[in-house]
C-alpha cells in the first residue's frame, strides 16, 4: 500500500493485485478549523481495509471529504468514526465501484454541536456491490444531519444500506436513504433499513 501526502490532501494507492494484511490507520486529530481530503485507489484484484479515527477537544469545525474508487474485482472497507467535540463536522464520502467489487462503508457519528455526513455510491460495473452500515448517538442539543445513498448504474448490482441511532435529551436527527436503480439495468438488489431509539420525550428523529 502506497500513501502520499499531498497539498490537495491524502492518496492512499492499493496497486493491482494486492492485498494488505494490515489495516491503514487514519487518527485525525482536528485542533483548528480545517479542510480535508482523502483519496483512496483500490486497483483491479485488491484489497484493503482504512480505519479513520477523528477526534480533539478544540471547538473548531472541520470539513472533509472522502473518495474512494474501487476497481475490477477490488474489494474497500472504510471505516470512520467521528467523536469530537468541536462545533460542526462535515464529512462527505463517494465511492465509485468496478466490474465484480465491493465497497463496505462504515460510518459511526457521535461528535460535535452540529454533524453532517453523507455517504454516496455509484456501482458502475456489472456485479459491483455496496454495504453501508451507519450509526449515531446524539445527546445534549445536538443536531445531525445524515444521508446515504446507492446509485444503480449497471446490472446485476447490489446495495444495503442501514442505519440505527439514537437521540436523548433535546437532540435532533434528520436521516435521508436513497436507493437508484438507473433505467434499463436488469437483476439489481437494493435493501435499505432504519431503525431507531428516543431516549427522551424531546429528542426528535426523522427518517
Amino acid at each position: 500500500v502506497i500513501i502520499m501526502s499531498r497539498a490537495e490532501g491524502l492518496l492512499i494507492h492499493v496497486p493491482p493485485g494486492v492485498k494488505a494484511t494490515e489495516p491503514v490507520r487514519l487518527d485525525l486529530l482536528t485542533e483548528r478549523d480545517t479542510l480535508s481530503r482523502v483519496t483512496v485507489l483500490a486497483e483491479e484484484g485488491s484489497q484493503v481495509v482504512i480505519a479513520e479515527n477523528s477526534f480533539g477537544s478544540a471547538d473548531v469545525i472541520r470539513d472533509s471529504s472522502v473518495e474512494v474508487i474501487v476497481g475490477d474485482n477490488a474489494s474497500v472497507t472504510f471505516a470512520a468514526i467521528q467523536h469530537r467535540n468541536g462545533k460542526g463536522d462535515f464529512a462527505a464520502k463517494n465511492g465509485r465501484v468496478g466490474k465484480n467489487g465491493r465497497l463496505r462503508w462504515v460510518d459511526a457519528t457521535f461528535g460535535c454541536e452540529f454533524a453532517r455526513s453523507s455517504i454516496s455510491t455509484s456501482l458502475e460495473g456489472e456485479g459491483a456491490d455496496v454495504v453501508t452500515r451507519s450509526a449515531f448517538f446524539g445527546r445534549g442539543r445536538q443536531r445531525f444531519d445524515l444521508s446515504v445513498a446507492a446509485k444503480h448504474l449497471a446490472s446485476q448490482t447490489a446495495s444495503d444500506l442501514t442505519g440505527v441511532g439514537a437521540a436523548d435529551n433535546e437532540s435532533k436527527a434528520i436521516y435521508h436513504g436513497l436507493i437508484r436503480m438507473e433505467r434499463g439495468t436488469r437483476n439489481c438488489d437494493g435493501r435499505q433499513r432504519e431503525d431507531a431509539l428516543m431516549l427522551s420525550d424531546k429528542a426528535e428523529i426523522d427518517a
